[in-house]
């Protein structure tokens, strides 16, 4: 066998150990009683200690080192699954394994307590358990900077890296100039335009029905219910792998808008993830090279984005498809969203469902 070999079924070892974490995380999101939250968060911590063990273990590095010397791999698309396997590997070995496991428990514990907290409004409570995930974190970008080279110049960026690598707080500090100094005039032209078509929608909306007209929303979106389904959460998000892909929204009896937005986004999560070419799941993920692509702001202004990104633009089409099922009179939806009727007006949906002042 040889070293790439032996590379690649380590990684095939740790994808079927996040296979398992992934769906004990939903698990205690989603169906967990309340009372087991304590030993399910011990019960993923270990799962990941192990996890970090194998990919972390003394041979990864030296297979890594054989690979290099012996120039064995050759195609590249073989050389583009090796760097992106020395990428995981470098940033899980600068972690000790406590370290990976306290993060597991803190952040275990500061999400399920969330779930009374946020009803009761007790942002004392829920402080004391952030403080712990903040404290890790910054444990965690310390020693992430510790081990840069000096290509990262703050705690702040060692964590941006793991997300948008090669970005800078410079570059965040810049953007967010622009974005001060152009939004305020942007929201106010927006919210004038729109303001000629305000609708209100308001009623009382079982759980049950919303529940029947998101599945709706998804089945026009393409999601295929034979590979995922549809759940309730606290919080909305979409996990898993092709096949058995997860996707989670949140009902409001006086609201139905928040849930179908919610739906809609985690189920564009769920596409591109459900798309990941076979046989690179335990290296690549669609969520990472999707990020990576459109992030890059010079491409962003470019009008190449704008015909990469048209294939994904199916929401107007199919919500004036949807919209025509006979739930409820929902045309409502097609004119909040459209965008060539002027400018995004999410904004504006959450602030009219709300009765926010705009």
């Amino acid at each position: 066998m040889s070293y790439y070999q032996k590379l690649t079924e380590r990684f095939q070892q740790i994808y079927r150990l996040d296979h398992a974490i992934t769906y004990l995380n939903w698990d205690q999101m989603v169906m967990m009683p309340a009372n087991g939250n304590d030993a399910r968060a011990q019960a993923i911590a270990e799962l990941a200690s192990v996890r970090h063990g194998f990919l972390t273990a003394p041979e990864v590095s030296d297979w890594f080192d054989e690979i290099e010397s012996s120039g064995e791999v050759q195609q590249v698309s073989q050389k583009a699954m090796l760097r992106e396997m020395r990428r995981k590997w470098r940033e899980a070995h600068c972690l000790p394994s406590a370290l990976v496991k306290a993060r597991v428990v803190a952040g275990s514990r500061c999400e399920h307590g969330w779930r009374q907290q946020r009803p009761n409004n007790d942002w004392t409570g829920f402080l004391a358990n952030f403080k712990a995930v903040v404290d890790l974190s910054r444990e965690e970008a310390n020693h992430r900077l510790e081990v840069s080279d000096g290509r990262l110049a703050s705690p702040y960026e060692a964590l941006l890296d793991l997300y948008c690598t090669g970005d800078s707080l410079s570059l965040v500090e810049s953007v967010f100039t622009v974005l001060r100094q152009e939004l305020p005039q942007l929201l106010q032209q927006a919210q004038d335009q729109q303001a000629s078509s305000q609708q209100t929608v308001t009623g009382d909306f079982p759980i049950a029905e919303q529940h029947a007209i998101n599945e709706k929303l998804m089945q026009c979106l393409g999601f295929d219910f034979e590979s995922g389904r549809l759940d309730q959460s606290i919080h909305p998000f979409s996990t898993g792998v092709a096949g058995d892909l997860r996707i989670t929204t949140r009902y409001r009896t006086t609201d139905f808008l928040e849930a179908l937005n919610a739906t809609a986004h985690e189920t564009g999560h769920a596409s591109y993830e459900g798309g990941l070419a076979s046989g690179h799941e335990s290296v690549l993920s669609m969520r990472r090279v999707i990020r990576d692509l459109c992030s890059r702001l010079p491409f962003a202004r470019r009008n190449v984005y704008f015909v990469f990104t048209q294939p994904f633009c199916r929401l107007r089409r199919n919500l004036a498809k949807f919209c025509c099922t006979g739930f409820w009179s929902v045309a409502v939806l097609v004119d909040q969203y459209d965008p060539w009727r002027g400018y995004i007006t999410l904004d504006t949906v959450y602030q009219r469902a709300y009765g926010l002042p705009i």
